[in-house]
């Protein structure tokens, strides 16, 4: 391993982009800003399973059971792509603004018992400092409001919207890549 360099010891600013076509292009590289971020964090949710030997009491073999993996995150802004992105259910009003719309039932309406697979893309977080940081790729994110999300609207804080994604496989069995953006593929 090469000496730490201090300049790659900091917090990973990026933003994130929804369907990119062309990573060679200029920044959404053919797809859709939906915000810049903070406090970001992937988890690879993988899961094991550790047989033990009765004669030895101690585990003998490490197998994987599954991975669920996530990219969760904190959005610093707020506009109508990202919300019609990432809620289920929104409204629009006469003059174009998106809202989010909490109903249960209706034309449309994506209640309990909906697939949300059908809803997925391919989301980027896309590092500022791509030649030092890594970027990461889902080929099939499901957004998802974070479960314990709130919607801060305070004085004292900047607003921010946590947010998560969780990874399934795409048509071609492609699930994530962490990687300097140069060398992902789409």
């Amino acid at each position: 391993m090469s000496a730490p360099l201090p300049r790659n010891i900091l917090k990973i600013p990026g933003k994130l982009i929804k369907s990119p076509t062309n990573l060679s292009t200029t920044s959404p590289y053919g797809g859709t800003e939906l915000g810049v971020c903070r406090d970001m964090a992937f988890d690879f949710g993988q899961t094991t399973d550790e047989p033990v030997a009765e004669e030895f009491k101690a585990a003998v073999a490490i197998i994987l059971q599954s991975e669920r993996p996530v990219f969760g995150c904190v959005l610093r802004s707020w506009d109508n792509d990202m919300i019609s992105s990432i809620w289920h259910n929104t409204q629009t009003s006469t003059y174009g603004e998106v809202g989010i719309l909490a109903k249960v039932s209706g034309s449309g309406v994506k209640r309990a018992g909906t697939n949300l697979g059908t809803r997925g893309f391919k989301l980027l977080f896309d590092a500022h400092a791509s030649d030092r940081h890594p970027s990461i790729l889902l080929y099939n994110a499901i957004p998802l409001p974070a479960e314990s999300a709130e919607l801060q609207l305070s004085i004292g804080k900047e607003m921010g919207v946590a947010l998560m994604f969780r990874a399934i496989p795409d048509s071609s069995a492609r699930v994530y890549v962490i990687d300097q953006r140069g060398n992902m593929s789409l």
